[in-house]
């Protein structure tokens, strides 16, 4: 795999479709509105990189 890149917004967009099929089954998982800073902070820290 020669571009990583192209593969980052691919696993995100996987990692949140996870996160509301798991809530949608029931899971008991903190709400993703509070965990956005996170985000931010995750961003910062890939752009860092």
């Amino acid at each position: 795999m020669k571009n990583y890149r192209a593969l980052i917004p691919g696993l995100v967009l996987i990692l949140i479709g996870g996160w509301f099929l798991a809530q949608n089954l029931g899971v008991l998982l903190p709400d993703i509105w509070n965990l956005w800073p996170g985000f931010i902070v995750l961003g910062g820290v890939l752009v860092w990189f």
